[in-house]
């Protein structure tokens, strides 16, 4: 049985993932539940604006390390080159850092989604679409705090 592949792109980027077999998703989607149960609850709509600070109390190892798994469990590519391990991952993104959020956040997505309740779901994909709408477009400048 072969693993079924996905692709989005990204900036004019194709990333791709293999979605892992059920089994392997069980404690990445456990992981998901557990992380975003508090920000289901504390959010009355669906807006970018509120689930950002419902957010703000997430434990933001926790949220790296989920999205690093679904990266891994993954075989995140883009354009046909393995990304996913640690020192690809930061040569990748090191020069694509407006793509790391849509990206991972995508593959994460991905694994999921099929198995978690609708709310969740939905969840996931207002943060993922939010983090691409906030990401710079090609050749837009960014400028740092106070500037």
């Amino acid at each position: 049985m072969s693993a079924e592949r996905r692709d989005k792109e990204i900036n004019g980027k194709i990333y791709s993932i293999l979605l892992a077999p059920p089994s392997k998703c069980m404690s990445l989607c456990n992981e998901a539940i557990t992380l975003f149960g508090p920000v289901l609850g504390s959010l009355g709509g669906k807006e970018w604006g509120q689930i950002a600070a419902a957010m703000s109390g997430t434990n933001p190892a926790a949220l790296d390390d989920i999205i690093m798994k679904a990266v891994t469990m993954s075989n995140l590519c883009c354009n046909e080159q393995p990304i996913s391990q640690p020192i690809l991952f930061d040569k990748h993104f090191d020069s694509n850092r407006r793509d790391l959020y849509p990206a991972c956040l995508w593959a994460l997505w991905e694994q999921v989604n099929p198995f978690l309740p609708e709310s969740v779901a939905s969840i996931l994909t207002t943060i993922s679409l939010g983090m691409e709408s906030q990401s710079p477009k090609d050749g837009q400048v960014t400028t740092g705090l106070g500037e």
